[in-house]
């Protein structure tokens, strides 16, 4: 039976993907997938894109699995929200709150037992223009507060307000319906605060984040937790 305590705890799970992988590894990976992700597998032209997909989805298939209670990971069943978000459907419809995100080189996937959750991962090393893109896309006052910054510090607030707000925008389940300079967020605290324009209809009090570095890897959480509860996020290593 699943306690309140560890229903209110957030998984965080984190699964390097590798330059390649063994065969006979792949080919299990092959037989989780339903028609319908087999089909999107197969029409990737590169390889590379191919085993980031096929890692993917055995990698968000394993870890629900084993969190409903090892459940037969090539039997659960997926819908999506009119905006493309994955849920569960079928028998275990419900159950979970989860949310994927990857890069080229790290998968990352917070799962919840209770609470809409999104999750973003970027690499620090990524090449971008910082300055001409947040001035564009970001809140004035973020931008003012990131050229004041030296190198450095400025890379690293661009993706910790990055990840926050791909993360926040995927718990809604909205995607890029909601512009990014309608939010912003206050880093001075203990842990990152939501701000919302006049034009959101939300509520700060009602989200929490972390901000998590893992390597040259940042990882920003959204969960729609009321902000004065405590919040449990466990990280865990795939297999």
């Amino acid at each position: 039976m699943t306690t309140q305590a560890q229903a209110d705890h957030i998984q965080l799970w984190f699964a390097p993907v590798a330059a390649a992988y063994d065969a006979a590894q792949l080919a299990a990976h092959e037989t989780l997938l339903d028609p319908n992700e087999r089909a999107r597998w197969r029409r990737f032209q590169y390889a590379a894109d191919r085993q980031r997909f096929l890692v993917g989805r055995a990698f968000m298939r394993t870890v629900l699995a084993d969190c409903l209670g090892h459940a037969d990971p090539a039997t659960l069943q997926f819908a999506f929200t009119p905006h493309g978000k994955p849920e569960l459907a079928g028998p275990h419809a419900g159950a979970l709150q989860f949310n994927l995100s990857h890069t080229d080189a790290m998968l990352v996937l917070a799962v919840s037992r209770r609470h809409a959750v999104g999750v973003d991962v970027e690499a620090v090393t990524r090449k971008v223009e910082l300055l001409p893109l947040v001035k564009r896309y970001f809140a004035a006052h973020e931008y003012e507060d990131l050229r004041e910054l030296e190198d450095a510090a400025q890379r690293e607030r661009f993706f910790a307000l990055w990840t926050l707000k791909e993360a926040w925008l995927k718990a809604r389940g909205l995607g890029l319906q909601i512009p990014l300079d309608d939010f912003s967020f206050d880093l001075a605290g203990t842990h990152p605060v939501i701000e919302f324009g006049p034009q959101l209809n939300d509520s700060a009090d009602a989200w929490q984040f972390r901000l998590l570095a893992e390597g040259q890897f940042r990882i920003a959480l959204a969960v729609h937790r009321s902000a004065t509860l405590p919040l449990h996020v466990q990280t865990r290593a795939w297999r």
